[in-house]
């Protein structure tokens, strides 16, 4: 998968969330936020992303620094009264959508999700999600891959920015009689 998908999943996450009231800068502050939790498996840390494929897409290594970054965030954040906990717990599904996409690509690798106690891995590949191929990156595969990845996850970004315009605006307002 490129990151282009896991961007979009983060920005759909973080259109739910990320309270409207919000200064401009505090948006797009915490839309990178997001942006940056969906894409943390992959970060070229020694010892993690595809170097160890393994342990940064793991259940046990995710849910552990799922824990730290939310403690984190909760303890830095928590004086501001308008931080919503909602938006730990989408932070955190940012992070483990990660495995979840991961798995719909066709790589034949499959995820080591259950390391280190076990090193089977899982596959639920869609046909037409590929993996980037990093040996040529404006190859037309990569291309195709870039513009399939646009195309779907830009519609679940659309679904959320729908979600937050007209579900989530709803609930604010106050019912005429």
């Amino acid at each position: 998968m490129s990151p282009v998908g896991h961007s979009l999943t983060g920005l759909a996450l973080g259109a739910l969330v990320i309270p409207p009231e919000w200064s401009t800068k505090s948006k797009t502050i915490s839309a990178c936020v997001f942006v940056l939790l969906a894409n943390t498996p992959d970060l070229p840390f020694p010892c993690w992303g595809h170097q160890r494929y393994d342990i940064s897409h793991s259940l046990f290594s995710t849910a552990v620094g799922c824990v730290v970054a939310a403690a984190m965030a909760y303890f830095a954040l928590r004086r501001r009264v308008s931080f919503p906990g909602r938006m730990i717990t989408a932070g955190v599904i940012a992070w483990g959508s990660h495995l979840l996409l991961d798995m719909f690509y066709n790589h034949g690798k499959g995820l080591a999700m259950f390391w280190p106690y076990s090193d089977a891995r899982l596959a639920l590949t869609i046909p037409w999600f590929s993996h980037l191929d990093l040996s040529d990156l404006w190859s037309w595969h990569n291309i195709r891959v870039a513009l399939v990845e646009s195309l779907f996850y830009g519609s679940v970004l659309t679904l959320a920015l729908f979600i937050r315009r007209y579900v989530l605006s709803d609930r604010k307002m106050p019912k005429a009689r």
